[in-house]
């Protein structure tokens, strides 16, 4: 990972509003990144500006790329559509803008690779991160993930469901029972309690089952259409739970996206191999120096502080704030809420000023559309389910007498333009309906209005039916002084009481989301560290390519560390009178797998063992690169090397997010759950190795038989650069003595 006073330096060294900061919500940013890039490629730092998706990358290269050409520098977008060809020579360029998305699935390709010439992205320097805290806080913990092929079939999801569907209404009906039988009677014997004990766990020990059903209960009671995701045609997409968004390119981990499939009987899709996997934070931790600009640093200040060494510095306005900000107003049911947005938008509406409601959902969004509906209050509805319609939505909201419900996709990436005249007599007003879990939604949301001088009012209608108020609904009903009727009759309460007490809910939910964020962060932090050492791995074994004098000790290491584990496997310290079996087992596996024979070492001193079987396998080695021929071998060992990593890694990447479902179902505190996960993964991780180098020896061993009389080796893989390798050079003698080479 980065120091983080380089992190400090990069934001310092950028005129970038903040360094990781606030701007006043989008005041200019894509003209503010500009100073920064330039700044940074004129002193000969390649800069990755990274957008949230490819419209904006698309469309701020093309607006600055004139400045930055002025400057005698260059700059270009990477985009979704581009092949590999077209990315490495945008790659070469001074200033390049691209998603996310894209800048992270070229680093995890580049890693698949098995050559430099086929990496795209030049080496990673300086990333300057547009709406930096919905990537580097929100997003920062979310994967970016190449798949493969499918794993297993999806029938057990369907299976599942239905049992599970089943299971919840027989639930049910039966709570309903014992909640009856309760009030009746008392019976607490000790036969009952244990037939309750037994239906609860009901086999703990089978891991397959308790992650499927465990899944499928999740999907059940905790996922909710149109809150969560939606179904569109016959596909399950996520909603971005910050934005609002629809994540088209996004699905859920471990088994839940299929169970979620098989609740809404769509179409079930398979769960894909991982072939590589980085998050968002691990992706920004390669670069040297990070910086970032947003509107709503401020309230994360302490997380990019502690999470990337960012400090937040806020960029006053150019011009003052016009904005009134009506106090929260709290109502005693959800309906009378909803009755007093109406009212109020309806009222709103006859002056001619535009409005924007704001929800948090899009099951909310399209009722509060059926109340205006109702009272033939014409408006547009954006959310998730309307995104084709955006552009043109967001450009009419700031018409003469518009209406516009939204969730809070409205908050970021929009400039809604006010019709001339209209900002000097009121501007635009912004109606929240909840307390979100996040201050920064809501602070986006308000920040559409009274932007750049002009005027604008913000008003928050609640209930006590609410998520988030309904945990304080008490405190705020004791609040007698502040207890008022509007001008509909309705009871509300609301004062600066009120608007205190809202504040400390808010600030409740920004510490818990924080703390989850944090348990999320020391788990995916373990898969992120294994990834780079990975990848540091991998990019040394490619560098041997021109350094083919190190590829023969790396095998030796090799064969060192095989001998030593295959003795102390068969043959270990605890070893009694069973020697001659445990031996005989040694020696089938020597002669399988590696085409050695060690018959001539039974009885042999067991401290002396690791060495011999170290000579047998190196006498292996050597009987093959004589036959290769000293230049071809080194380059064969090196790419059946990668080969292997290559096809293990995607097994390994499994298992780490097995046991993290694991883990996450074992009930632990965080820090003792965390630490038992990081001991479970380091395992994990010298399992994987010592796979590697035992599959490694194996197929280079067997590539060619011993001498006359030995077992034919099995058939072994190797990869189309194994295949072309061993093409290109001189051709094996083949003889039957020694058997012949079989590609597969």
């Amino acid at each position: 990972s980065i120091p983080g006073d380089r992190r400090t330096t990069a934001g310092r060294q950028a005129p970038v509003p903040g360094q990781g900061g606030a701007d006043g919500r989008g005041r200019g940013q894509d003209r503010a990144i500009a100073f920064a890039a330039a700044l940074h490629a004129v002193l000969g730092r390649r800069v990755h500006v990274i957008t949230a998706n490819d419209y904006l990358a698309d469309r701020d290269a093309a607006l600055l790329g004139p400045v930055y050409r002025s400057l005698g520098l260059d700059c270009g977008a990477v985009l979704g559509h581009m092949e590999r060809r077209e990315r490495r020579h945008i790659y070469r360029r001074g200033i390049i803008y691209g998603a996310m998305r894209e800048l992270g699935f070229d680093h995890l390709r580049d890693h698949l690779g098995t050559a430099p010439e086929e990496r795209v992205q030049q080496p990673l320097d300086v990333a300057i991160v547009d709406e930096a805290d919905h990537a580097l806080i929100d997003e920062a913990y979310t994967p970016l993930i190449i798949s493969g092929n499918p794993l297993g079939g999806t029938r057990w999801a369907v299976r599942v469901n239905g049992a599970v569907a089943d299971m919840i209404a027989e639930q049910r009906v039966l709570a309903e029972g014992l909640a009856q039988d309760l009030d009746a009677n008392d019976d607490r014997s000790p036969e009952r309690l244990r037939l309750l004990a037994k239906l609860i766990l009901a086999n703990p020990d089978n891991k397959t089952l308790r992650q499927h059903v465990s899944q499928a209960l999740h999907a059940h009671l905790l996922q909710q259409r149109d809150v969560d995701y939606l179904v569109d045609d016959d596909s399950v997409v996520l909603i971005d739970q910050h934005t609002g968004r629809p994540k088209p390119d996004s699905i859920y981990q471990h088994g839940l996206q299929q169970a979620v499939e098989a609740r809404e009987g769509v179409t079930v899709q398979p769960e894909n191999e991982t072939l590589a996997q980085i998050s968002v934070s691990g992706l920004v931790s390669r670069y040297g120096q990070v910086a970032g600009i947003t509107g709503t640093a401020e309230p994360a200040a302490g997380e990019f502080r502690r999470k990337y060494g960012l400090v937040v510095a806020v960029v006053p306005p150019a011009h003052p704030l016009l904005r009134t900000s009506i106090p929260p107003a709290v109502y005693l049911s959800r309906e009378d809420k909803l009755a007093a947005v109406v009212d109020e938008v309806e009222a709103r509406h006859r002056t001619g000023q535009p409005v924007l409601v704001g929800t948090r959902t899009v099951e909310q969004s399209e009722e509060l559309a059926g109340l205006l509906s109702e009272r033939r209050i014409p408006h547009r509805v954006l959310n998730a389910v309307t995104t084709h319609t955006e552009a043109a939505i967001v450009r009419d909201a700031g018409a003469f007498g518009a209406v516009t419900v939204a969730t809070h996709m409205a908050g970021r990436g929009t400039d809604i333009l006010l019709e001339p005249n209209l900002d000097d007599r009121m501007g635009l007003c912004v109606m929240g309906t909840e307390v979100h879990d996040s201050s920064r939604i809501t602070l986006q949301l308000n920040g559409r209005s009274g932007r750049q001088g002009q005027f604008g009012m913000t008003q928050t209608f609640l209930s006590l039916e609410d998520r988030l108020v309904n945990l304080d609904a008490e405190a705020i009903l004791k609040l007698a002084n502040c207890r008022r009727m509007d001008a509909a009759g309705l009871t509300c309460y609301t004062g600066p009481d009120v608007s205190r007490r809202i504040q400390q809910l808010q600030d409740a939910a920004d510490r818990e989301g924080e703390s989850q964020r944090a348990l999320i962060q020391d788990y995916a932090a373990e898969l992120d560290h294994q990834t780079h050492l990975y990848h540091q791995r991998r990019q040394e074994l490619i560098g041997l390519a021109s350094d083919t004098e190190r590829v023969r000790p790396m095998c030796e290491q090799v064969v060192a560390k095989v001998a030593s584990r295959l003795a102390a496997k068969h043959l270990g310290p605890d070893v009694d009178n069973d020697y001659a079996v445990r031996f005989g087992r040694m020696q089938a596996e020597l002669r399988r797998d590696f085409g050695v024979e060690c018959s001539h070492l039974y009885g042999m001193d067991l401290g002396l063992l690791p060495e011999s079987l170290a000579e047998l396998l190196t006498a292996q080695l050597d009987r093959l690169a004589s036959r290769c021929g000293g230049s071809a071998f080194p380059e064969l060992a090196r790419l059946l090397y990668l080969q292997v990593c290559g096809e293990l890694w995607p097994g390994h990447l499994t298992t780490l997010r097995d046991l993290l479902a694991v883990q996450l179902l074992s009930g632990s505190n965080h820090k003792s759950s965390v630490a038992a996960y990081i001991l479970r993964c380091t395992g994990a991780w010298n399992a994987f190795w010592d796979m590697v180098d035992e599959e490694f020896l194996s197929r280079l061993a067997t590539l060619q038989t011993g001498a006359s009389g030995t077992q034919a080796a099995q058939p072994v893989k190797v990869s189309g650069a194994t295949e072309r390798l061993l093409a290109m050079d001189a051709p094996l003698p083949v003889d039957e003595g020694h058997g012949s080479i079989t590609l597969i």
